[in-house]
């Protein structure tokens, strides 16, 4: 018996053992048919496994979801520096390097989390069991263009005046919104799934108001790639120090939720 992240690397499934667990994380493995999310899951040579994306389609996940908004938004990270909060395996890191960023800054309270291709990249910096709240702007020795971040089991309102200060006045924010890290636990059903739109409403307004009193304002949002009934709505919001007026969050709750009903 082996772990499932070794086999899938073992097998050539996946190029590194960061990415095999991303895609197992994600949902995205099959064991005997049956999905797997625990990258220590104990499968031998007789079982059955499979990936459901092609795993050289994209870097990961996280690669996607900012595709997302960089085509929703129109952004161009060409020659931008670049903090990503919450970089995990690198997905985000990778989007902006493959779109011209000029330097990346990889921050996660995490370790042995980053993909070998981009620990090795000249143009990243990684910076492990970094905590945004504690960074000091002198680990950087400037201000950044872009702040990207996808942050798990915190608000993005308790790092938000954190984040503020590394941005630069004419720089903008990609911040993934995850309402199951926002919501009280009285609104967080089973599995962690947030189903009642309502309360989806209320923390993009909850957090786009606490940006706001940093006078960073949300200029647009979109949902994240939907990946089906009984997972959580995520989604991507730009912010900036531009005030454009808040944009129709019901409309985008609303949208979110047929299409991943159609998942």
């Amino acid at each position: 018996m082996v772990r499932l992240d070794i086999y899938l690397v073992k097998k050539g499934l996946c190029r590194s053992r960061e990415r095999a667990k991303a895609h197992i994380t994600a949902g995205e493995v099959l064991v005997n048919g049956k999905k797997v999310t625990k990258p220590s899951f104990a499968v031998a040579e007789t079982d059955s496994i499979q990936l459901s994306i092609n795993p050289n389609d994209f870097f990961s996940r996280g690669e996607l979801k900012l595709q997302k908004a960089i085509d929703d938004f129109g952004l161009n990270f060409q020659d931008k520096l670049v903090l990503d909060v919450g970089a995990s395996t690198g997905g985000f890191t990778y989007c902006a390097l493959k779109h011209g960023a000029r330097f990346v800054w990889a921050v996660d309270v995490g370790t042995n989390q980053l993909d070998p291709e981009l620990i090795n990249n000249s143009r990243v910096c990684s910076l492990e069991k970094t905590d945004i709240r504690t960074l000091d702007i002198s680990a950087l020795g400037t201000r950044v263009d872009v702040i990207t971040a996808d942050l798990s089991f915190i608000s993005l309102t308790q790092v938000a005046q954190s984040l503020v200060k590394f941005l630069k006045p004419d720089g903008f924010m990609v911040l993934l919104i995850k309402p199951q890290f926002e919501a009280g636990k009285e609104n967080i059903g089973k599995n962690g799934v947030v189903k009642d739109k309502k309360v989806h409403e209320v923390v993009i307004e909850n957090v786009a108001k606490c940006f706001a009193q940093h006078n960073i304002y949300l200029n647009s949002i979109t949902f994240a790639p939907l990946k089906g009934k009984g997972y959580n709505i995520e989604y991507l919001a730009l912010f900036s120090n531009s005030i454009k007026g808040l944009p129709n969050v019901k409309t985008i709750v609303d949208s979110a939720f047929e299409n991943n009903r159609l998942v």
